[in-house]
């Protein structure tokens, strides 16, 4: 059921991903990754308990980047920005070389209209030109928005 969740969650079919982590979740109620799949599904849903799941998954593996990273798009959700701006940073402290939180937490910072902020992000993003190929085109987007 776990695989299929996660099968599901590529096809970007997140309702269907719900229902294969809410199985998983009751079978193995401490399961961090069906526990942190299912947030970042209701975050996607815009359904609530995004928050809850995510912070079960911290608290049984605390100081993870990619939960925290889930975590922070459960806030924001949520409508929590400035907490998720907080554990984003966490996120990105602990884990500088994977470049893709540094983009979530730029657009964290647009979203919350500290351009300022988001532009220093961006522009590091943006240095790293080969080392961060895939997120190039993404960060000139966002950088024309500012």
């Amino acid at each position: 059921m776990l695989y299929l969740g996660e099968l599901s969650m590529a096809q970007r079919n997140h309702q269907a991903a719900e229902g294969y982590f809410r199985r998983v979740h009751q079978l193995f109620p401490d399961n961090v990754l069906a526990l942190n799949n299912l947030a970042w599904v209701l975050a996607q849903l815009n359904k609530p308990g995004a928050v809850d799941y995510a912070q079960k998954a911290n608290a049984l593996a605390p100081d993870k980047p990619m939960l925290l990273d889930t975590l922070a798009i459960a806030l924001v959700s949520e409508k929590q920005l400035t907490k998720a701006i907080e554990v984003e940073k966490k996120a990105v402290k602990l884990a500088p070389e994977t470049f893709g939180l540094r983009l979530t937490l730029a657009k964290m910072y647009i979203q919350a209209g500290d351009k300022p902020s988001a532009r220093a992000e961006l522009d590091a993003l943006k240095k790293l030109d080969e080392k961060f190929a895939s997120g190039q085109a993404e960060v000139n987007r966002l950088l024309k928005t500012l």
